[in-house]
């Protein structure tokens, strides 16, 4: 069988990210050729994703960067689009964006009568509020264009809807999805690659986030609550983005260059021993859901720091071991601080979360991938409870 996708980003961003994952792109080795639908200057072979595809054969296809016309007006980039696929013959089209890769995702399978599964791993309207209360008005504008004339269109036309938490299941529900639609099938952990070192009751404290570097992410309200802890402990920033040059200049300006460790990237084979060399992780993401790396850390056995959602409540899967803060500094700066003083402490929310996490393995997050795709493949999803 063989796949179409039109993934969020171009491959060579992922191999630049480091976020090669075993069988992302083929749960369990369900297609024997993946072709990829992408949209930048540059592009890799599809080989060097291998990991990503398991045992399937890879083809991508790039395109030039989507243009503001594209955006506006995507029905000339659709038609280019088909003629690029034409004469190849695909079972299943996935898509990773209700946006445009989504828009060109869900047509194609409309117009070829194939089933056409999109992924959800962003609330696209936090995102805007994200993008208006930042300032950033231009970046508001071209994603409440996508919410008015795309959005709601592709969450119609998909066939099913795969949630990566309840956080961008309930943006789809608020944007006029079918909720027969919609099914939640977490990131994936595996179990064998992230596993907990022994735990370490004396020595110096070592935290550790991992995300993109940007205001939303929350790595600026980190640095800040870090400079106030006691106990000298050491903090670890995995992760590039537009953010970067400001969070540097600010560990130089609050004295703590020699105990702030940058890393741009970390491939995500070697991402677990990584986790392992520390013992708490903290990140004040804005975003609801579950972040991958908090559940990477929770499986590696460290200690979770995790900030109440903005529209209050616990938060998704942490919520039930992890210790939650307020989402500011002084928040931070307490639930950290409180960990460094107490092992005991810290002993208690791993043993917690090692056992909650066990609920969101990898093998089983796969298993329930591959399951939506067979039932898509047999016709049969809508005969699913």
């Amino acid at each position: 069988m063989t796949a179409l996708v039109f993934p969020s980003d171009p491959l060579c961003a992922y191999v630049q990210k480091g976020e090669i994952k075993r069988r992302y792109f083929n749960p369990e080795n369900l297609f024997d050729e993946i072709h990829f639908v992408t949209f930048g200057d540059q592009e890799i072979d599809s080989a060097q994703i291998q990991a990503a595809l398991g045992n399937a054969r890879g083809f991508a296809h790039r395109l030039p960067p989507l243009s503001l016309a594209d955006q506006l007006f995507p029905i000339k980039r659709l038609n280019t689009i088909k003629k690029v696929l034409n004469g190849i013959v695909f079972h299943a089209v996935r898509g990773y964006s209700p946006a445009h890769t989504g828009f060109f995702a869900t047509c194609i399978a409309q117009e070829r009568n194939i089933p056409c599964l999109l992924s959800l791993h962003s609330n696209f309207d936090d995102l805007r509020q994200e993008y208006w209360m930042r300032g950033e008005y231009l970046r508001f504008l071209k994603y409440l264009w996508s919410k008015l004339f795309i959005e709601h269109s592709v969450l119609k036309k998909a066939t099913a809807l795969q949630a990566a938490y309840r956080y961008t299941a309930t943006y789809a529900l608020n944007n006029g999805a079918d909720p027969q639609k919609i099914r939640l099938v977490y990131n994936r952990v595996y179990f064998d690659q992230f596993f907990p070192a022994p735990f370490a009751e004396e020595g110096p404290i070592k935290i550790i986030a991992v995300g993109h570097l940007e205001e939303g992410k929350g790595q600026r309200t980190l640095l800040e609550a870090f400079a106030k802890l006691r106990g000298n402990p050491s903090l670890t920033l995995v992760g590039d983005g537009p953010d970067a040059l400001l969070l540097k200049a600010r560990t130089e300006e609050l004295g703590l260059a020699d105990r702030v460790t940058f890393i741009p990237r970390v491939p995500n084979a070697d991402l677990a021993a990584l986790y392992r060399e520390h013992h708490i992780f903290a990140l004040p993401i804005r975003y609801g859901g579950i972040c991958i790396p908090a559940l990477e850390a929770t499986a590696s056995g460290l200690a979770v720091v995790y900030p109440i959602p903005k529209e209050g409540g616990l938060p998704e899967v942490t919520g039930e071991y992890a210790r939650v803060v307020e989402n500011s500094i002084e928040g931070f700066r307490q639930g950290i601080q409180e960990l460094i003083d107490n092992p005991q402490k810290r002993l208690q929310i791993r043993k917690a979360g090692l056992k909650i996490i066990q609920n969101y393995s990898g093998d089983a997050m796969e298993a329930k991938e591959a399951d939506l795709y067979k039932a898509l493949l047999k016709s049969s999803f809508n005969k699913q409870i």
